[in-house]
């Protein structure tokens, strides 16, 4: 557990800036942390939707299509899993960036 959380707080200094979307590495290594900090804090009802919209603002179905298939795989699964509707009837990639887009968390 203590391990966790000094992964957490190691990746909170990391990337409290955010995260360069042009750097494969970063960007596999900022969605798996964000599916680790999100695991551990267990967030409920509208609080990781709203986290996901503000942790991935940035991103771009484009962006989620080039990087690791199992990390964003992984992200879909979580996200669904803590109550964050997310379409499994289109791609992983198209359905994790429509969710950016909701104005309001679908039901």
């Amino acid at each position: 557990m203590a391990d966790i959380t000094k992964q957490i707080s190691e990746g909170q200094k990391k990337w409290s800036q955010g995260v360069d979307l042009t750097s494969t590495d970063g960007v596999n290594d900022y969605i798996n942390f964000k599916i680790l900090k999100y695991g551990h804090y267990k967030l409920l009802n509208n609080d990781p939707w709203e986290q996901y919209k503000e942790d991935f603002a940035d991103f771009t179905e484009a962006i989620f299509k080039t990087y690791n298939c199992i990390a964003t795989y992984n992200l879909r699964t979580l996200l669904r899993y803590q109550g964050v509707w997310v379409n499994k009837r289109v791609t992983i990639t198209q359905s994790l960036y429509n969710t950016l887009c909701e104005e309001d968390q679908t039901e």
